[in-house]
């Protein structure tokens, strides 16, 4: 609250006024900003976002690969066929316990271990085995051959799906598989499927 006297001089007349003044002030209400707050908040939101575009339009400019037409019209190898590369040659060999057929590179010569049955044994052996192995075992599989036609059930079919020759169920051999040994799942009987008429 101010007080103050206001004095109005004419023609050599005074007029006194006592004037008591009020302000309005709320208590505690703090400073106020020249500006709107929220406009504030919504100008720098805005501004971060121009400035990030604008961060990956630099870099994806700065970054850019060069063109292929331009420059030069090599192919590049793909990564597949330059990781082929690397890998050193493998060659196939046989566990002598379960058959496994495990790929090892050429040049090792030390031990191996089948991953199926974790028999080891020395690559080396089987390669001077192998070829004194291969004659053996074609005249094994012409040996089996006979004994199979003679001592197991066979089923023909010219369809993926056959029957049992034992309990007539019936199964599904894919065709591009055959010949192959098969085992009926409802009698356990084991025959060979192969591709042709049935014997029925």
């Amino acid at each position: 609250m101010v007080e103050a006297e206001v004095v109005w001089v004419m023609d050599g007349s005074s007029t006194t006024v006592p004037l008591t003044v009020f302000s309005q002030s709320e208590n505690g209400g703090g400073w106020e900003l020249p500006f709107d707050a929220m406009a504030a908040v919504y100008g720098a939101v805005l501004g971060l976002a121009v400035v990030l575009v604008g961060l990956i339009v630099w870099r994806a400019v700065s970054e850019k690969t060069p063109s292929t037409e331009k420059d030069s019209k090599i192919l590049r190898d793909s990564r597949i066929a330059r990781r082929l590369e690397r890998t050193p040659p493998k060659k196939e060999v046989r566990c002598p316990s379960c058959e496994q057929r495990l790929n090892i590179p050429v040049e090792h010569t030390g031990s191996v271990r089948c991953p199926a049955c974790t028999t080891q044994f020395s690559s080396a052996l089987l390669e001077k085995d192998s070829d004194s192995g291969e004659s053996r075992q074609e005249s094994q599989e012409i040996l089996n051959e006979d004994v199979t036609t003679t001592s197991e059930p066979v089923a023909r079919s010219h369809e993926e799906i056959l029957s049992c020759p034992q309990c007539d169920q019936q199964l599904k051999v894919p065709i591009e598989r055959r010949p192959v040994r098969s085992r009926c799942p409802a009698c356990r009987t084991e025959f060979m499927a192969e591709v042709g008429e049935s014997d029925d």
